[in-house]
């Protein structure tokens, strides 16, 4: 009798899961407006010669910039999972959507996107020091964008809260609900 308590308690878990996973994709475009961006932003800042010069950095130009972060493709969003915190402010504000999209879309499966969005969200250095750059990124999206970015958060730290708190994860909860 306890299995089958088990087995309903644990369905019940993942369909609300799945219905939050939902929820944070439909109100994905409404904090952040796919028509609101890809004009004049940049991937990169101007003047970097590194672009110029990677590669890889020249795959990002290409696949992103001038696109909609709704038109980013899926492939795109995996070949460039590690990438996310290299672009400029405002490229990162526009496309972070994207990735949280398709960690979402792939229910939070692919653990290396996931890490490098939480890493991407995390204002502290490695030596616990603010950032001030992620600070400056962070501060520059909306109340509906903070919010949502938190509830992504949490929803990530329901799936796997020991991995989360080995990571730091309270710490970002923490900030991240402060700027709410």
């Amino acid at each position: 009798m306890r299995a089958v308590y088990e087995r309903a308690k644990d369905e019940r878990n993942s369909r609300m899961k799945s219905e939050k996973i939902e929820s944070i994709r439909e109100n994905l475009r409404s904090a952040f407006p796919p028509g609101s961006g890809p004009r004049g932003i940049r991937v990169f800042n101007e003047g970097n010669q590194r672009v110029r010069d990677d590669p890889e950095m020249q795959s990002m130009v290409e696949n992103f910039e001038g696109k909609k972060w709704t038109d980013i493709q899926r492939d795109c969003i995996t070949k460039h999972r590690f990438n996310l915190p290299l672009f400029c402010e405002a490229a990162y504000r526009y496309y972070l959507p994207a990735f949280i999209d398709y960690a979402l879309y792939k229910h939070l499966d692919d653990t290396t996107l996931t890490d490098f969005i939480l890493y991407s969200l995390t204002p502290y250095d490695s030596e616990g020091s603010l950032n001030s750059h992620a600070v400056k990124t962070t501060k520059a999206f909306s109340p509906k964008q903070k919010r949502l970015i938190l509830e992504f958060i949490l929803l990530v730290q329901d799936k796997d809260p020991k991995a989360f708190k080995y990571n730091g994860g309270e710490a970002l909860v923490a900030y991240w609900r402060a700027q709410i």
